[in-house]
């Protein structure tokens, strides 16, 4: 089986009669070598445990490798300059801090979803 990641992230579109094709086809390759220096600190640091659950715990969730979101927040900032954000959401976990890596850098507010209500 070839091996392969699932990535969900909003791709911003060419527009009618394809007008921004040539913006959407460099975001492509931009966030390609994004996913390349991410993948790479994951193959350097990352752990696989048993049920093929990746613990990155060493960067990104218990001890932050603050360097490396910064770039990271930089980068994603980059990708999404020409878009209309207004605010970024992660969940509750492990998306918090390079969410607000790239909301600092983006001068944006972080909203998370939490697994339970709140009162």
């Amino acid at each position: 089986m070839e091996q392969f990641y699932l990535i969900t992230v909003y791709v911003p579109n060419s527009q009618d009669g394809l007008k921004r094709l040539d913006y959407r086809m460099q975001w492509e390759t931009d966030f390609l070598a994004y996913l390349k220096k991410l993948e790479e600190k994951i193959l350097k640091e990352g752990k696989v445990l048993p049920g093929n659950i990746l613990k990155v715990t060493s960067f990104l969730n218990h001890r932050l490798d603050v360097d490396f979101l910064m770039e990271m927040g930089k980068e994603i900032a980059r990708l999404f300059e020409n878009e209309k954000v207004d605010k970024i959401l992660t969940v509750e976990t492990s998306g918090i801090a390079i969410a607000v890596a790239a909301a600092a850098q983006m001068h944006l507010p972080v909203v998370f979803a939490k697994k339970h209500k709140i009162f």
